[in-house]
């Protein structure tokens, strides 16, 4: 792989993470935290040295901030996501969403990066109705859609998981949705997971991932 950060959503335990990095080519440095739901874990991977991490509560679910080390005295926060499901109370969700933009709104690294399950779903960009949407506008704000032009990533037809990054004026070179687990076997939902994999390539400045200029 060429990925540089994975955001992982419901895993199994602690130790799941670092079976997925031994799977992985290079070396990964992993954290993961309960979520505070069912046994669920949350983890963040990167193969970018990681100067500190910290995590944070809203809406009863945790979120894991990562600050990375790039090249060039440069930096980059990255944020993985995984807000309550409305139904156990939209406030929460909401709650959930708003904690994880303001944190990553006031990040001081030069780079930022929101990635995750928000459980809420964002019409596409082609619809006049996402501009509308307070949490949109909010995240729209100071961030780019990463991932405005790859569709729903939810077999329900909805666009609930997302990147989200800062400066806005970074450019998105790629970015891709698609099934990758084996064949349908209940609901639709591959392999009994109902979300697609998304990964997103943005262009950094030259020499900030030691003479690299993608980031997926």
């Amino acid at each position: 792989t060429n990925a540089h950060l994975i955001a992982l959503q419901e895993l199994g335990s602690l130790e799941q993470i670092d079976e997925i990095a031994r799977g992985l080519e290079g070396e990964w440095h992993t954290y993961c935290v309960p979520t505070g739901h069912r046994g669920q874990f949350l983890g963040a991977l990167s193969r970018l040295a990681v100067s500190s991490t910290e995590q944070r509560e809203a809406g009863g679910k945790k979120m894991v901030g990562l600050s990375l080390q790039l090249a060039g005295g440069r930096s980059a926060f990255f944020l993985s996501l995984h807000a309550p499901h409305p139904v156990r109370g939209k406030g929460k969700t909401i709650d959930y969403i708003r904690t994880g933009v303001a944190w990553t709104r006031e990040r001081p690294e030069d780079f930022r990066v929101m990635a995750g399950d928000l459980n809420w779903h964002f019409p596409p960009v082609s619809d006049d109705a996402a501009e509308d949407h307070d949490l949109y506008r909010e995240i729209r704000s100071f961030c780019a859609d990463s991932t405005a032009e790859i569709g729903p990533s939810f077999y329900a037809h909805t666009r609930i998981d997302h990147v989200f990054h800062a400066p806005d004026n970074l450019p998105v070179v790629a970015s891709g949705c698609g099934i990758i687990d084996p064949p349908n076997r209940w609901a639709r939902a591959p392999g009994w997971r109902d979300h697609r994999p998304i990964v997103v390539t943005i262009k950094l400045p030259a020499g900030s991932l030691s003479g690299e200029q993608g980031h997926p």
